[in-house]
């Protein structure tokens, strides 16, 4: 797991990766922690500079890819960022009615 500003990204494969991100990056980043639930702008803005980062340090690439994008409390001032891309097997899967 590399550490990224304080941020720990972890690449766990080719298709996976982690970030734990607590209140002091968000704070690093002038984030607060309810801009996230509000603000879709930030939020958004805060995800791709995320997956930026994992790209330059983990050479984690997520161009012309669909993710699957989990988040979940690790404490009460951090949370895990996991972003997933999904296979060409399952991209192109279309849901039959």
């Amino acid at each position: 797991m590399k550490e990224v500003g304080g941020m720990k990204i972890e690449k766990i494969s080719e298709n996976k990766i982690r970030i734990l991100i607590t209140a002091a990056d968000l704070k690093k980043k002038n984030i607060d922690i309810n801009d996230l639930y509000y603000d879709d702008t930030k939020a958004q803005n805060l995800f791709w500079e995320l997956l930026y980062e994992a790209y330059l340090e983990e050479s984690f690439d997520v161009d012309n890819s669909k993710l699957i994008v989990e988040v979940a409390p690790v404490s009460h001032d951090s949370f895990e960022l996991s972003t997933s891309k999904l296979s060409s097997k399952y991209a192109s899967y279309k849901r039959k009615l």
